[in-house]
């Protein structure tokens, strides 16, 4: 999984971790390197596929903060729910384009909710 955060001093960073615990509400990530308490982060889970002709499948993604942050990594919750983007494209590189146009929040556009996917 890759996120990104935005710093008190407005700087954007970018590390990636694993899942421990997920949810239609928010995420645990496990990282090396954890996130401060109360950081606005973009969260972003890519998702295996079945088919051999992408190296991915569609990635879920959320817009939240950061409301624990322990040694091993930190607890997000997801302000808009998750989203899920089909789009073979960097999804999270284009997020930082939309940051870098007018703050985080603005990478919504992107992304389509999971509540109108039919599994």
């Amino acid at each position: 999984m890759k996120f990104l955060w935005k710093r008190p001093d407005g700087d954007i960073l970018r590390d990636r971790g694993f899942t421990r615990d997920i949810s239609p509400c928010g995420v645990f990530v496990v990282s090396a390197n954890a996130v401060p308490s109360g950081s606005q982060i973009t969260v972003e889970v890519t998702l295996p596929t079945l088919r051999t002709s992408r190296r991915t499948g569609a990635c879920l993604r959320t817009l939240g903060h950061v409301v624990r942050s322990e040694s091993h990594g930190f607890a997000v919750s997801a302000d808009l729910g998750f989203r899920m983007q089909f789009s073979d494209n960097d999804s999270l590189q284009e997020s930082v384009n939309a940051n870098e146009k007018g703050g985080i929040k603005d990478a919504k556009q992107l992304l389509v909710p999971v509540s109108r996917l039919s599994m």
